[in-house]
């Protein structure tokens, strides 16, 4: 038997042959004489499957269950004349010098569970939620102050497990809001990445163990989204279980408290982590107010300075130029959360100084380049000729590089727009990126009737929401239908910029999915999405993609389920008044949208976009698109516009017809090296789609 290889591995090996074959061969370990019952044992209870090839993955089997039970014994070797004898030149020779005492090396696992434990330990923090008042709203500090106030410093012992789930955008402040509430009530703190960790029971009741002998303590639970990548849907739900069925329960009264935190909405999460949390706090999207304060901790300007907290003039270490103010720059970063303005602030500063070190380095080579002479590279310093160095090592010390710097630092619209292009926020990197656009109503040429509709509809909403509430008016939606290329996607972003709303745009055919269950799921996050953001405007735009008719013979399962989704979620929003959600859908096909979504009360008022069908109104339309016939620089101004929009060959033409148009002048100005748009240019345009 020493002559017989040890590998193992064998595909075709069934377990259930290899279980009673290990325990027959540490028999023949025992009792040598055996060898030939084993072979008889093999032919007798195992002829079915006995083939040669068989013989010899056994044969190699038992060679590694011999070594695992670390046998002192050596085994004779099998006679040559044995029916499970091979050609032995098929495997390697067993080297003899092994020590069959020693215990073979265990494979190294991805995590050691003694190392993750023991890296965990509890602490104390030190911020309090009054640090960040500018930063987080205050409903959400009174939530979680209250809820950790009732668990750990009540007497009043609920029959449920403390547990809270807070989700929201990166870099919003969650993990923030969670140390500022253990710092204000004086409670530890352990935090546990939760893709660290193994999903086994040992570690995770080590865990609560230890959070247990820090009572009162928090025991926070990072990136709970993990506990869904990091193990198959089976692990997940192991792990689940697990947690609910026995630690979980043990955590009643006993003065700990679990806070997950993920970035994901919670309708993306399976429902079993969801079922391991009682309560569940929201961020949603920085206000205004809010980055304004949080700008204003950093910068100045010559704008009185509003903050909770007096900061001294020595840490704002940044000034704005003449021209630019803190407001403008918090309404310039809609969707930019905490941590994002924060690198904002730094790659301003940063800008700011490589500014002025590039200020020092060309001054102090303007200075070395006229006091130099070209003949000899030598320069001429007081009278006296002095060689110049132009190498690296001349330009850096041997410590550092001191360069003076007074503060504070003017910040330029021109270091402004820069930043803004580098530093983008976070959340722009998900599905929906929530932000308010940049389009007004000057933008937007005619409409008229249309404008003032949705002022009714909306603005007397937003604007008195008080009246609004105790009236008990519902918000409802919008449907904006008309031909292609009239303005409607034009016409909600304008409405939402002119109303404040954050604006969430959907392309209808992107909901779609064709695995069972995603589309609803996808309806769902908008929704939950939208409700985090508020005021949030949602834009559905070629809405008859995801509800088409329920009674036409195109419609499958999977659309039916999708419109019933969709309805349940506009139903949803009269059932939160308080919740300011606004739902506008485009199509130019609305024939094939289920009726049940066109009721009052879900997309109940229709607006007919129309093209522009006077000179007036091709003229506005224009106007809009060349900023009064100034961007660009129009020949004769609004004289050559009129000139087009009077021409009979624009009658018919859509709001895109006529920006292509200009689109093409600009074309043939360009062609002819001309810095603006002549009307001969305008005409050959227009001649030239009308061929």
């Amino acid at each position: 038997m020493n002559d017989i290889g040890c590998g193992y591995g064998s595909p075709q090996i069934q377990r259930a042959y290899l279980i009673p074959l290990a325990e027959q061969f540490v028999k023949i370990s025992v009792d040598c004489s055996s060898v030939d019952e084993f072979s008889e044992y093999i032919i007798r209870d195992k002829s079915t499957s006995c083939s040669r090839s068989n013989m010899k993955l056994w044969r190699k089997d038992a060679c590694k269950a011999l070594r695992l039970v670390n046998t002192r014994t050596m085994v004779n070797p099998v006679p040559k004349d044995s029916p499970i004898m091979v050609d032995e030149s098929e495997f390697p020779k067993l080297d003899m010098s092994v020590d069959f005492d020693r215990k073979l090396p265990r494979k190294r696992s991805k995590m050691s569970l003694e190392s993750t434990t023991e890296s965990i330990s509890a602490r104390c923090v030190s911020s309090t939620l009054s640090d960040i008042s500018h930063t987080v709203p205050a409903d959400l500090r009174r939530q979680i102050k209250g809820f950790l106030a009732c668990h750990l410093l009540s007497d009043i012992g609920l029959p449920v497990w403390p547990s809270l789930l807070i989700n929201g955008p990166p870099f919003c402040g969650k993990t923030t809001l969670i140390e500022a509430a253990c710092g204000t009530l004086g409670l530890k703190i352990i935090t546990v990445s939760v893709g660290t960790v193994p999903s086994s029971m040992r570690p995770w009741m080590d865990i609560f163990n230890q959070a247990k002998n820090s009572s009162p303590c928090i025991l926070h639970l990072d990136d709970i989204e993990s506990m869904e990548k990091h193990s198959s849907p089976v692990g997940t739900f192991r792990l689940t279980c697990l947690l609910k069925s026995q630690l979980l329960k043990e955590m009643v009264s006993s003065g700990v408290v679990l806070i997950g935190e993920t970035r994901s909405l919670l309708a993306s999460l399976p429902q079993s982590i969801l079922d391991l949390f009682t309560q569940k706090l929201t961020f949603g999207m920085l206000s205004e107010t809010h980055r304004l304060r949080l700008l204003q901790q950093y910068l100045s300007d010559d704008t009185d300075f509003i903050s909770p907290k007096p900061v001294s003039s020595n840490s704002r270490q940044l000034q704005l130029s003449e021209n630019l103010t803190c407001l403008e720059l918090a309404r310039r970063t809609p969707g930019y959360e905490v941590g994002d303005l924060i690198r904002l602030v730094a790659q301003l500063k940063m800008a700011c100084l490589t500014s002025k070190l590039n200020d020092v380095n060309d001054d102090d080579a303007d200075d070395n380049l006229n006091n130099l002479d070209t003949n000899n590279m030598d320069g001429v310093k007081n009278g006296q000729k002095v060689h110049v160095d132009f190498s690296i090592e001349s330009r850096v010390s041997d410590n550092s590089v001191s360069v003076p710097v007074q503060y504070p630092l003017i910040v330029t619209r021109e270091i402004v727009d820069k930043a803004l292009v580098v530093v983008v926020p976070a959340v722009k990197n998900t599905a929906e990126f929530v932000t308010i656009p940049d389009v007004t109503w000057a933008d937007v040429g005619g409409l008229e009737t249309t404008r003032q509709q949705l002022y009714n509809r909306f603005m007397l909403l937003i604007d008195d929401w008080e009246r609004a509430q105790v009236l008990h008016r519902r918000s409802g939606g919008v449907l904006l239908e008309g031909p292609p290329g009239c303005g409607k996607t034009l016409v909600a972003k304008a409405l939402s910029n002119q109303a404040g709303l954050n604006f969430l745009s959907v392309k209808g055919p992107e909901v779609l999915n064709k695995f069972q269950g995603e589309s609803e799921r996808r309806i769902r996050e908008i929704f939950e999405r939208a409700r985090a953001c508020q005021p949030c405007l949602i834009f559905f735009d070629e809405i008859d993609a995801i509800c088409p008719r329920r009674d036409s013979d195109e419609s499958t399962g999977s659309r039916v389920s999708l419109v019933n989704q969709l309805l349940v979620e506009l139903d949803g929003i009269d059932k939160h008044r308080s919740g300011r959600v606004f739902v506008v859908g485009a199509t130019n096909r609305k024939d094939m949208i289920d009726p049940a979504i066109l009721r009052p009360g879900r997309l109940g008022l229709h607006l007919m976009i129309n093209p522009p069908s006077n000179v007036k109104e091709r003229l506005s339309v224009l106007s809009a698109c060349t900023r009064s016939a100034t961007t660009p620089r129009i020949e004769n101004g609004m004289l050559s516009l009129e000139l087009i929009a009077n021409d009979s060959r624009t009658e018919r033409m859509s709001g895109a017809d006529l920006e292509n148009l200009l689109e093409l002048a600009k074309q043939k100005a360009q062609i002819a090296r001309q810095d603006f748009v002549s009307q001969a240019n305008l005409l050959d345009a227009l001649s030239e789609l009308h061929k």
